[in-house]
């Protein structure tokens, strides 16, 4: 059994360490996709592109889908990367996941106008500050946030400039988890619903954006359950 983590804005493949020996625990491989341009991929150009990225992590893994049984995973910007790859696995009728699971987002089809990839370095980081879940060594140490802001504002670029194509609905059941202090619309949750035609499970959890990390042993329970074909669980 596998999970296939998308990592959210500014992300890389250790993002979700923290879900690692839990997972491991309960017989469950964690493989988080490393987008160009941070981590072992550092020298790479980075994407500023929705388009581009869901391209480059599906030649990823493309390859691999054959080998496991597995569910799809992704936190804010991972979670429209994770539902566009699923969308890219049916049409090309590759086999598919067991489950698409997303957190901290709103629905693909929602517009936001907000362009935080343009505000000055001050205003960016104020914005990144309010969404929780960066460390404050980065935000304090400008040699620190001069690393980190290109690759933020390239991800933000993406998200921000995305243009959502509807497209004929997903065949998979969806779990869609966000934070009770997230700046998000229910509304916009909701629509979630309107993407697959199998079942969409919202769950509302304590938290900001970045409430995943207070929830490790719900997340791993909500992974492990979503291969109950494979592990009998009723």
């Amino acid at each position: 059994m596998k999970v296939i983590a998308f990592p959210f804005a500014g992300g890389n493949e250790n993002s979700f360490n923290f879900l690692k020996k839990d997972l491991n625990k309960k017989g469950i491989k964690l493989e988080v996709i490393e987008y160009p341009g941070r981590g072992f991929r550092l020298e790479e150009k980075l994407l500023d592109s929705v388009d581009e990225i869901v391209k480059d992590v599906f030649d990823q893994i493309k390859d691999k889908l054959h080998q496991d049984e597995y569910i799809i995973y992704g936190h804010s910007m991972g979670a429209l990367i994770g539902y566009l790859v699923c969308r890219k696995i049916e049409e090309l009728k590759l086999p598919q996941p067991s489950k698409l699971i997303v957190s901290g987002r709103e629905a693909p089809g929602v517009i936001n106008e907000e362009k935080r990839c343009l505000l000055p370095s001050e205003l960016f980081w104020e914005k990144i500050s309010e969404l929780g879940g960066f460390p404050d060594e980065i935000l304090k140490e400008k040699g620190l946030r001069d690393f980190f802001e290109p690759i933020l504002r390239a991800d933000f670029r993406a998200i921000e400039y995305y243009q959502h194509i509807h497209a004929n609905v997903l065949h998979i059941p969806i779990d869609v988890l966000y934070g009770n202090k997230e700046i998000l619309h229910k509304s916009d949750i909701i629509e979630w619903g309107t993407i697959t035609n199998k079942v969409v499970k919202i769950t509302k959890l304590e938290g900001d954006h970045f409430f995943i990390y207070d929830h490790v042993g719900f997340l791993v329970d909500r992974f492990y359950q979503s291969f109950e074909k494979t592990i009998g669980v009723s």
